[in-house]
């Protein structure tokens, strides 16, 4: 831009299976706590709802899949993806982009959100706290990207994916 700042490139980055490998912790923490049931392996995980494919295998596994996350630790206890906090860090220092974290927070949050700031805290920083947000619908947060695990992403506002 010609005598003037170029303007600024807003990313929105997702927390869960995007920073945080939540399907290793999800199947880690089932097997841990329903040893013996049967699971589905990461790369046999079909969908983005873990509920609804477990309870396909057995109607009963869908709420204990379910119990395993609405669990007090679960979000605390999430490895980062290899490479994503060291990915992360260098967007935030490229020049004229703003790089937010904007993760859906589950249904029975009781544990979800306050976990998900002390995640952000420990694995990028008490300052990256204040660029999380949390939302139920993405499509309102305006942005120029959004990086997210899930290939769909609806709401109050058409959302182009790719």
């Amino acid at each position: 831009m010609a005598g003037g700042v170029a303007p600024s490139l807003r990313v929105l980055v997702d927390m869960d299976g995007v920073l945080s490998d939540f399907e290793g912790g999800l199947l880690r923490d089932f097997v841990a706590s329903y040893p013996g049931e049967p699971h589905v392996e990461p790369a046999q995980r079909k969908g983005f709802s873990a509920q609804d494919q477990y309870r396909r295998l057995r109607e009963d596994l869908g709420d204990k899949i379910a119990s395993v996350y609405e669990s007090p630790g679960f979000f605390l206890s999430l490895q980062p993806i290899p490479g994503a906090i060291e990915a992360m860090r260098e967007m935030i220092q490229m020049p004229n982009t703003e790089v937010f974290i904007c993760t859906s927070p589950i249904r029975k949050y009781d544990y979800c959100v306050s976990e998900k700031y002390i995640w952000v805290a420990q694995y990028l920083g008490p300052k990256f706290v204040e660029r999380l947000i949390l939302t139920r619908d993405k499509t309102v947060v305006s942005a120029d990207l959004l990086i997210d695990d899930k290939d769909t992403i609806k709401g109050k506002r058409i959302c182009a994916t790719t």
